[in-house]
């Protein structure tokens, strides 16, 4: 039976024909899509080819027949870019976002293991100051401490 390949924008999908013959395939009806990552205008390519039955096993589709192929260049419309009134407009979002209840994301019973633990042993964090040019983190190790005075004195 015939397969086809289907290439956009460095995607490629491989559809198998459902029914018939060689002669007249039958391929998914319109109920079936497949859907591509499209950003940018390209060029859609469509092959065909038919599996060889003489091919020897474990060539794998090495030996199939190419029967053709087609190049469309598709025509896109130009999506308005969604705008906002509002830090707090939601009104560009679907409502099925909407209506989903809020939940913590947190994954529960998550513990670091103790090699992640001692990772972060002789640290600490301190808030900003705003005005002060304040990084916040200090991180208390000596030898960090020793080189960076080091490094200072050069």
């Amino acid at each position: 039976m015939p397969y086809a390949l289907v290439d956009f924008d460095k995607n490629q999908v491989f559809i198998n024909s459902v029914d018939g013959n060689p002669e007249n395939p039958v391929w998914a009806g319109s109920n079936t899509q497949y859907k591509f990552d499209v950003s940018r205008v390209g060029e859609l390519t469509v092959q065909l080819f038919m599996r060889n039955p003489a091919a020897a096993a474990g060539t794998g589709r090495t030996q199939d027949i190419f029967l053709g192929a087609v190049r469309v260049n598709p025509k896109f419309e130009a999506v308005p870019d969604a705008s906002q009134a509002s830090a707090s407009d939601v009104s560009q979002v679907d409502e099925i976002f909407k209506n989903e209840p809020a939940q913590d994301s947190v994954p529960d019973d998550f513990v670091l293991s103790k090699t992640m633990q001692d990772q972060f042993v002789n640290f600490s964090y301190n808030r900003p100051v705003a005005g002060l040019d304040d990084a916040g983190g200090s991180i208390k190790d000596p030898s960090f401490l020793e080189a960076s005075e080091t490094r200072g004195r050069r």
